[in-house]
């Protein structure tokens, strides 16, 4: 069966090697290092691999490489077809502003947030015989640290 062709820029499937590189070992702003084709594989079928973007050391780049790939993944070339892409494409433009914060937020991390998700887990096992959800609430507040009883009920 013959590939299905497609509308998307050619940017959007240019190979890794084939990027032009400037004076200083940069890609090009066309370039998209995070797609590239495979020998094996039609010339318009894309392989995924870990973006390059996070990886830059220069942040102002590694963004703009980001809203190139979430601009290619939510262009409307997509073939209807690939459904996973689409959706991908469609997640990805609606979170863009979620995703793009990784380049202006540096040192930020989730691993606070999944260290309280992780004693939460242990303690909803644990808190199995629990009749009353006030009293489960109650005690995964005790767990996690996020109960603070007042000396006085006044102050």
């Amino acid at each position: 069966m013959p590939p299905t062709p497609s509308t998307r820029p050619a940017e959007c499937y240019t190979p890794a090697h084939a990027c032009s590189r400037h004076a200083n070992n940069t890609r090009s702003s066309t370039c998209s290092p995070a797609i590239t084709t495979s020998p094996s594989k039609s010339p318009g079928a894309p392989t995924r691999t870990s973006p390059g973007a996070y990886r830059d050391p220069n942040k102002i780049r590694g963004k703009a490489l980001m809203q190139a790939e979430i601009a290619c993944l939510s262009d409307a070339g997509v073939p209807s077809s690939l459904t996973e892409i689409v959706t991908l494409g469609r997640t990805l433009k609606l979170r863009a502003g979620d995703i793009l914060a990784y380049f202006d937020h540096p040192h930020t991390s989730n691993g606070p947030t999944e260290a309280i998700n992780g004693r939460l887990e242990h303690l909803r096992g644990s808190a199995l015989g629990f009749r009353n959800l006030t009293h489960y609430i109650t005690r995964a507040l005790l767990e996690t640290g996020g109960f603070r009883p007042q000396l006085h009920p006044q102050l």
